[in-house]
């Protein structure tokens, strides 16, 4: 398992890198600055050398439903390096996935709450605050260490 401190840092580097996006691109583009983005940015910035997504982030899609080639999310965090939390009880640095009203949202857990971009350019910000046992996600995922 990665330390706080990996994490932290991780999350912190795919912060900056999706607000320096955001005043490049002046635009909203799935698969440069939404949450898959983001997810891929926290992943390679955790693992470095290591990551297993520096592949995929130069794929580009229309919606959450056909992102990269993965027949489901559940695919896609497996491909990541990330294990299912099957207690669904989160931690700083883990993942999870959800979908209401036909739109998918990708969050990452820091320190009591999920942050994810927005749609209006602000940047990377906390959506909702975790729960001690999170229920409605599709599923909730932590980064195995490899």
């Amino acid at each position: 398992m990665y330390s706080q401190e990996a994490t932290s840092g991780a999350i912190d580097a795919a912060t900056r890198e999706i607000e320096a996006r955001n005043r490049d691109l002046k635009s909203y583009i799935r698969g440069t600055n939404d949450c898959f983005a983001f997810l891929l940015l926290y992943e390679a910035f955790l693992r470095g050398s290591k990551s297993l997504s520096k592949d995929m982030a130069a794929i580009k899609y229309r919606d959450h439903k056909e992102f990269l080639g993965c027949t489901n999310l559940l695919e896609l965090a497996t491909q990541l390096g990330f294990g299912v939390v099957p207690d669904r009880v989160p931690q700083s640095g883990d993942v999870c996935y959800e979908e209401r009203r036909g739109i998918g949202t990708a969050m990452v857990a820091r320190e009591g709450y999920w942050l994810a971009p927005t749609e209006r350019l602000k940047g990377v910000r906390e959506v909702r605050k975790t729960l001690f046992k999170e229920l409605r996600p599709q599923f909730l995922a932590r980064p195995v260490y490899i």
